[in-house]
């Protein structure tokens, strides 16, 4: 192998060790940021997840007050439909004593 063959292996071994670094270095740095920004992003949906959970059980809470309300003025109407039977039976049952005297 002559000289110059010689030198131009060695500058092109050279060159190619010099892109494998340089490539080596941008990739380090590249998964660097794809990390710190999925980080980041990992930490926004943390917070819009929280606030979703919190929205969902605040719901939750409503929606089972409104079905204990439901049922307290449901045994209220049967009571007061209770009582307004009873009265009308009484009014009712006194009218046809009156009338069969």
């Amino acid at each position: 192998m002559s000289d110059e063959m010689r030198e131009l292996y060695v500058w092109l071994d050279d060159r190619l060790q010099q892109i494998a670094t340089a490539q080596s270095d941008a990739h380090g740095r590249l998964r660097a940021d794809m990390s710190a920004g999925f980080t980041d992003l990992r930490a926004r949906f943390h917070d819009v997840f929280e606030q979703a959970r919190t929205l969902s059980d605040r719901t939750l809470v409503i929606e089972v007050e409104r079905k204990m309300e439901r049922r307290a003025w449901v045994k209220v109407g049967v009571i007061y439909g209770a009582i307004a039977g009873a009265v009308t039976s009484g009014v009712v049952s006194a009218a046809i004593r009156v009338i069969m005297e």
